[in-house]
């Protein structure tokens, strides 16, 4: 009887000592629930700063803490991010997208990382769909027929803003020696001697293409692809300076496969 009593006596301290354990185990933690994954700015346009804000709440039962954040590209800024959010607190992470020189649908990720029990792991997503604000023309359809060695062969192009702000191109830039851009200037324009920079923005400018035939290196493709990037600086300081590319096809000699 007395052993029976041990036994009993044994295993309930035994349970004592286990059932905190088993309380804590059905503790759920912090639990991090956002308002919305995605943040869309729809149409913006180029060289601009926006702000964006992920809402969330704590729905868990224990102290929510972000460990850790990451971007993927350097025009997404993370400006804050809250230290602690108890259960039940709701709170925000804030910072900054710039559209830079994107054109079209644009996405980027954010990462975070927490100390939840399961989903330690969240990704937010920024979109947006940017509107250039200079174009050129014509884009991606420049063609050159490589069919001599030597010369130069020279091509035209318009480099305008879209909505008629005036600006100035403060340099033409090619990765490939055998490939310039320089702008068109009338000849009565040469005379004239403007006072000052802004005097000599337009809104449109004539560029002309020009490729050395004597500096392409022999390729076997049926064309090569290079671009032309423009820096260009608006009248309007707070779009500061952008650089738009074009792409140029330079076509072999030989006939396509």
């Amino acid at each position: 009887m007395k052993n029976i009593r041990k036994t009993i006596t044994i295993i309930f301290i035994c349970l004592a000592a286990y059932a905190p354990w088993c309380i804590a185990d059905d503790k759920l933690g912090p639990i991090m629930v956002f308002d919305s994954l995605v943040f869309d700015f729809g149409k913006v346009k180029q060289n601009d700063t926006m702000s964006f804000d992920f809402s969330f709440t704590n729905n868990g039962d224990g102290p929510l803490k972000i460990t850790q954040y990451q971007t993927f590209c350097d025009c997404t800024a993370i400006e804050n991010v809250p230290e602690k959010i108890d259960p039940g607190e709701k709170a925000s992470i804030r910072g900054t997208f710039h559209s830079k020189n994107y054109k079209g649908e644009v996405e980027r990720m954010i990462k975070l990382m927490t100390n939840e029990k399961v989903n330690e792991a969240h990704v937010l997503y920024i979109k947006a769909d940017v509107t250039e604000l200079i174009r050129i023309e014509p884009e991606n359809t420049m063609m050159f027929q490589h069919e001599a060695k030597e010369g130069i062969i020279i091509k035209e192009m318009t480099i305008s803003s879209v909505d008629g702000r005036r600006f100035a191109i403060k340099d033409i830039k090619s990765k490939v020696d055998f490939l310039t851009g320089m702008v068109i200037v009338e000849e009565e324009k040469k005379k004239e001697k403007a006072k000052d920079e802004k005097e000599k923005m337009k809104s449109s400018y004539k560029v002309n293409a020009a490729v050395d035939c004597s500096k392409i290196p022999d390729f076997d493709y049926f064309y090569i692809a290079v671009e032309l990037a423009f820096l260009v600086e608006f009248e309007q300081a707070d779009k500061g300076t952008i650089e738009q590319k074009t792409m140029l096809l330079i076509f072999n000699e030989m006939e396509p496969l």
